[in-house]
């Protein structure tokens, strides 16, 4: 039989390892036909160990590249030590960028998920780069409400609806839970803001006196329930919930229940991080449209979250004059074509070049006058049009001017 070379081994041991295998199964495991073994269980140890060189480089990296858009925030519990059962948090962010990637953003402790724990994560993370994201979808933990709102405090913040319709149905009778459950939905998926909000209070009348502790939990950061309305609306059941990173959690439990505590915080760490990082390998990118990168781009600056940009064509306008050089008269060359900027300009048109203007100004503006494009030398024309007409023909004074240039007069300008 073929012997595995060493590296393939080591590489077959991290996957294991990340997979839930504990280090005796991976001993065991990776094994000759004659039985041999290929591995003892220090050196799995050993080998396991690149896992958390991984997570230190992953911990550490920028973040400037990833031009986040929606952003994820959760916390899984899980007992980190040899001695004790208290379970403790790993803090976990994940996002959507504006091109439609899913991305693991950051995974850090936080024992006990208080706002201090994440005030410290979602820094560390502004530190290395991370922008400012239209949206924060969050379960509802007080002290993370508290840090998104400190450190994000323009960004839509999201209530995951997934943990507030299991919140109510908890305090509804059995047989009015799927009637309940179809007007929550029809709140969770209103066409637009004002709707759903309509549909929140017709929710409040109909069951206030009948389930009143239900009702207490829908109105509980209501507000926040309802921020998803505002977002495209092919983006809204991605953002509107946390399971881009529930699922994950998923697949990470399902590899380490079967030991009944980690050794250490270090141990915990890079299992969790090899766990994660895998199954975020496999998410898929979500189609974003242009006109849906344009909406988001629209409600960003709407927010406030990035600066509006000056209208086009006006970053150049008044530059024209304050350019020219003084003591020089003002002369006109020509305006033929587009998008050349007229320098100097005439004291008086005459009735032909007059008109030529006003073909040109009528083939760059729509039925309304308004510029369709080439907005600087429309504002040109318009400027020559004022000027007025010359009492006789007059000649161009560029030499070599082309056949159909407007021909205007040389005379000085006064005033």
């Amino acid at each position: 039989m073929k012997r595995v070379p060493p590296s393939a081994q080591m590489h077959e041991a991290v996957e294991m390892y990340a997979r839930g295998l504990s280090t005796r199964d991976i001993e065991d495991a990776l094994r000759e036909a004659a039985g041999e073994r290929l591995l003892s269980r220090t050196q799995v140890s050993a080998i396991t160990d690149s896992l958390w060189k991984e997570y230190e480089a992953f911990r550490d990296r920028r973040l400037d590249a990833f031009q986040v858009q929606y952003l994820f925030l959760d916390a899984i519990f899980e007992p980190l030590r040899r001695t004790g059962t208290v379970r403790e948090g790993v803090l976990a962010a994940s996002g959507i960028t504006l091109e439609g990637r899913r991305v693991l953003l950051h995974l850090a402790l936080g024992s006990r998920e208080s706002e201090a724990d994440w005030l410290d994560f979602l820094r560390d993370m502004v530190r290395r780069g991370l922008n400012v994201p239209l949206s924060v979808t969050t379960d509802g933990a007080p002290g993370l409400i508290r840090a998104v709102e400190a450190v994000f405090p323009k960004s839509l913040r999201i209530r995951c609806w997934v943990h507030k319709v299991r919140n109510i149905l908890d305090k509804v009778p059995e047989e009015m839970r799927e009637e309940v459950r179809v007007y929550l939905a029809a709140v969770r998926d209103a066409p637009n803001l004002e709707e759903g909000r309509r549909l929140a209070q017709d929710f409040v009348a109909r069951y206030e006196r009948v389930l009143p502790s239900a009702v207490h939990s829908f109105q509980d950061d209501l507000e926040a329930s309802l921020q998803h309305l505002r977002l495209p609306t092919g983006h809204r059941k991605f953002v509107r919930t946390t399971n881009l990173i529930e699922r994950s959690f998923e697949e990470e439990r399902r590899r380490t229940k079967v030991l009944p505590r980690f050794f250490d915080e270090r141990s915990a760490l890079k299992l969790i991080f090899g766990a994660l990082i895998r199954a975020a390998a496999r998410w898929q990118r979500i189609h974003l449209t242009q006109l849906e990168q344009r909406q988001i781009l629209a409600l960003r600056q709407e927010l406030g979250l990035d600066p509006v940009p000056p209208k086009p064509g006006r970053e150049n306008e008044g530059k024209t004059r304050a350019s020219m050089r003084p003591g020089r008269p003002e002369r006109f060359y020509s305006v033929r074509g587009t998008s050349s900027r007229v320098s100097r300009t005439p004291a008086c048109v005459d009735p032909a070049a007059r008109r030529l203007l006003h073909h040109h100004r009528r083939r760059m503006t729509d039925s309304r006058g308004q510029p369709r494009r080439f907005v600087a030398a429309v504002r040109d024309l318009d400027h020559l049009l004022e000027l007025p007409v010359a009492p006789h023909r007059l000649t161009s004074t560029r030499k070599g001017a082309p056949r159909g240039a407007p021909k205007v007069c040389s005379r000085t300008r006064t005033g």
